[in-house]
C-alpha cells in the first residue's frame, strides 16, 4: 500500500479554507481530468457548505473554525468510473476576527448603548435591530469611536480626518468632541442638509467635495497627511469593522435562535463586521446583504470576483444616500468574499414603502439606507423561515422627504 497521493493548496474560495486532497488509489487521477465531484456520508456541521476547486476536479467543503475530513468521490468521463479520495480543510485567518470584535465591545463598553431589537408588526418572525437610535443616529458611532480609542493620545490630540456622504462624518465628529480632539469632514456638496448640520454641530470643519466617494477619500487622505492627522476611514478598516461588529455580538445575545440577517451594504463595513461576529458565534447562520438596484457594486463585485467600481453619477442615482459608494472596501471584499452568503438588490419604490411602513406601522422613523434591509424582506428578494434580523442601520433622514414618503402612504 502506497501513502496518499497530495496535492496541495487548494482554495475553497469561501470561508478562508485551505484544502488539500489525498487520493486513495495513487496513479489514479490526474488534475483536471474530473468533470464534476459529490461528497458522499454526512458533512460535519459548520458555518455552511463550501466549494473547491483544483484545475477541473470540484469538492465541496465545509467551515465551523476547526479541521474537516471529508469522504469524496469523484466521477470520472473514462477511465476510471468512480475514485476515492479524502477532502482536508483548515482554516485561514480573516483579517478582522471574533477577538477583533470582542475587544472593540470592551472598548466600546462605557458609551455604547444596546440598542433595541425589537419584534415588528404583522405575526413574523421579523426583528429589527435598531441602529437608528445609536448615538449620533448611526450603526457609524461603533467603528469610528474603536478606531479612535485605539490611537495613542498623542496621535489623537493631532485631529481626525474623515470621508464621509453624512453618517460617519456625524459620528467621527462627535467622537472627536468627546476625546477634545479637532476633526474635518470631507463631505459631498449633495450631502444631505440635516447631515452637514449636525457633523458642523459637533464642532467638525466641513470641507466640499464632488459627489464621487473615490474624490472624498482622495481629498480627506490628503487633508489628513498635510495635517499630520489621523485617517478615519468610513469602511476599509480593521478597527472599524471590528467597531461595526459588535452589532452581531449584540444580535447573539438578544436572539439566540437567529438564522439569517439582513444588511444594508455600502462600503461593507457594516455586513463584514457584522458577520465576523455571528459566523463565529451561531453555527448555519446566513448573512445576507442588500443594495438598491442603482447602486450595486457590491453585488457586482462578488459576482465578478473582484472588486467592481461605479461611475459617481450612477451610484449617486439611488435617494439611499448612506450606500453611494462607487467600490467596496478591498478589506471589506476580503470578508464578504468569505462570510456574506448572498447579495440582492432592491427597486428605490421598495425603499421608500419600507421607510413609510416602518414609520406608520413600527413607528420607528429611518432614513432610505436605513429601510433597504427591510425593503428586501418586504418585496422577497430574502427569504426565511426563521428568526431574521433586518439591521435598520440609521436614522438621519431629511425631514421633507418623509413628509413626502408618509403623504404618499396616507
Amino acid at each position: 500500500m502506497h501513502p496518499p497521493e497530495r496535492h496541495p493548496g487548494l482554495w475553497s474560495g469561501r470561508y478562508a479554507q485551505r484544502v488539500w486532497v489525498e487520493v486513495a488509489e495513487p496513479g489514479s487521477l490526474e488534475v483536471g481530468e474530473f468533470e464534476a465531484a459529490n461528497c458522499t456520508g454526512d458533512m460535519p456541521e459548520g458555518i455552511g457548505a463550501l466549494v473547491a476547486v483544483l484545475g477541473g476536479v470540484s469538492s465541496r467543503t465545509d467551515s465551523a473554525g476547526v479541521h474537516h475530513d471529508h469522504d469524496c468521490t469523484l466521477e470520472h468521463p473514462g477511465r476510471l468510473p468512480r475514485t476515492s479520495l479524502r477532502v482536508h480543510s483548515c482554516p485561514v485567518s480573516l483579517p478582522v476576527t471574533i477577538a477583533d470584535v470582542e475587544a472593540a465591545a470592551e472598548r466600546l463598553a462605557s458609551q455604547n448603548p444596546l440598542t433595541p431589537l425589537l419584534r415588528l408588526p404583522g405575526g413574523g418572525a421579523v426583528f429589527a435591530k435598531c441602529e437608528n437610535l445609536q448615538r449620533t443616529g448611526t450603526f457609524k458611532f461603533r467603528g469610528a469611536y474603536n478606531k479612535t480609542a485605539s490611537l495613542s493620545p498623542e496621535v489623537r490630540a493631532r485631529g481626525l480626518v474623515t470621508d464621509s456622504s453624512g453618517n460617519h462624518g456625524q459620528a467621527v465628529a462627535y467622537v472627536a468632541s468627546l476625546f477634545g480632539v479637532p476633526a474635518v469632514v470631507a463631505m459631498p456638496r449633495n450631502a444631505v442638509p440635516f447631515k452637514v448640520e449636525q457633523t458642523r454641530r459637533w464642532g467638525a470643519e466641513v470641507v466640499w467635495t464632488g459627489e464621487g466617494s473615490e474624490e472624498r477619500t482622495r481629498v480627506a487622505r490628503q487633508i489628513a497627511a498635510e495635517r499630520g492627522a489621523t485617517h478615519i476611514p468610513p469602511f476599509d478598516d480593521e478597527l472599524v469593522v471590528a467597531g461595526q461588529g459588535t452589532i452581531g455580538l449584540e444580535l447573539v445575545s438578544q436572539l439566540p435562535e437567529l438564522e439569517t440577517v439582513v444588511v444594508p451594504v455600502g462600503g461593507g463595513g457594516l455586513i463584514s463586521g457584522i458577520a465576523a461576529a455571528v459566523k463565529a458565534k451561531l453555527k448555519g447562520v446566513r448573512v445576507v446583504g442588500v443594495e438598491p438596484e442603482l447602486a450595486a457594486d457590491a453585488k457586482s463585485s462578488l459576482e465578478s470576483g473582484q472588486r467592481v467600481t461605479w461611475s459617481a453619477g450612477d451610484a449617486v442615482r439611488t435617494i439611499a444616500d448612506g450606500v453611494r459608494t462607487q467600490t467596496i472596501g478591498e478589506l471589506n471584499f476580503t470578508l464578504m468574499r468569505e462570510l456574506v452568503d448572498e447579495m440582492v438588490t432592491v427597486p428605490e419604490a421598495a425603499i421608500l414603502q419600507a421607510m413609510g411602513w416602518l414609520a406608520i406601522e413600527a413607528k420607528l422613523a429611518v432614513e432610505p439606507t436605513g429601510a433597504v434591509s427591510l425593503a428586501a424582506v418586504q418585496t422577497g428578494a430574502v427569504r426565511g423561515s426563521g428568526p431574521t434580523v433586518v439591521i435598520l442601520s440609521g436614522g438621519n433622514y431629511a425631514p421633507e422627504l418623509m413628509a413626502q414618503v408618509l403623504s404618499q402612504l396616507a
